[in-house]
């Protein structure tokens, strides 16, 4: 609760969307790690990751956030737009990576290609950005990473581990940061831009709205409990005594 009094100037969000974002990671973090601490961080982590990435490519922190949960449950398309890569062959390389399971496979191998594979993403992000889809760059780092993903499935061959719903999250999980390193942190970076000021104005006022309509509840609830008990049944004795001189 704490961490949402900042939320519009952290996340760009309201204290309300704030707490809302983050308890619908929290339900899948819950499921990965178990009820506690490490799940209200990880939950808030990606709170703050997809108000970043919203800051990074001008799209609103909602869509940001969307676009997290669906690539934590296993939609790598969503994430493309946010240039995160996704398959299964790496989630799977990553939960024994990191422990999460344990296979028959050269540990020391699955690190290395998975590393190897996230260094040959970056790069390929980064080209994209300098250059045109169809360039000579872009083409040759989508070859490196084609290779490095081949890497992966060949230091995971032969492995028949089974993957839990929940190693599955929390590798999905590590990915993601993984491959988001440079956007993390733009909210602070920028947080005086004209995009980043509009987004965080807007959640000031939804805050000021929400004050605003607490504080006028109880003297709503009076207004109301004396329209009820005293004014309605007032008008309703008059219209009773009045109505037959008027027909």
């Amino acid at each position: 609760l704490k961490w949402s009094k900042t939320s519009s100037e952290s996340v760009l969000l309201s204290r309300q969307a704030a707490l809302q974002a983050a308890s619908g990671f929290g339900a899948l973090f819950n499921q990965a790690v178990g009820v506690g601490e490490q799940s209200v961080n990880m939950s808030i982590g990606m709170t703050q990751l997809a108000a970043d990435l919203a800051s990074v490519y001008n799209i609103p922190v909602d869509e940001a956030l969307e676009r997290i949960k669906s690539g934590l449950i296993g939609e790598a398309e969503p994430l493309r737009r946010l240039n995160v890569l996704l398959n299964e062959e790496q989630v799977a390389a990553k939960a024994v990576s990191l422990g999460l399971i344990k296979a028959d496979v050269d540990l020391v191998q699955v690190r290395a290609s998975t590393l190897n594979l996230e260094e040959a993403q970056a790069k390929l992000i980064e080209t994209q950005k300098k250059y045109t889809a169809d360039s000579f760059e872009v083409r040759s780092a989508t070859n490196d990473v084609e290779k490095a993903q081949q890497g992966v499935k060949e230091a995971m061959a032969g492995s028949t581990a089974t993957i839990s719903d929940a190693a599955k999250i929390q590798a999905r999980y590590a990915i993601i940061l993984d491959q988001t390193k440079k956007q993390q942190g733009d909210v602070a970076r920028t947080a005086d831009g004209l995009a980043n000021t509009q987004r965080r104005v807007s959640a000031e006022f939804e805050d000021s709205q929400a004050k605003i309509g607490t504080k006028l509840i109880p003297s709503m609830q009076e207004f109301f409990g004396v329209m009820s008990k005293d004014l309605i049944p007032a008008l309703t004795r008059l219209a009773v005594a009045v109505g037959p001189s008027l027909a």
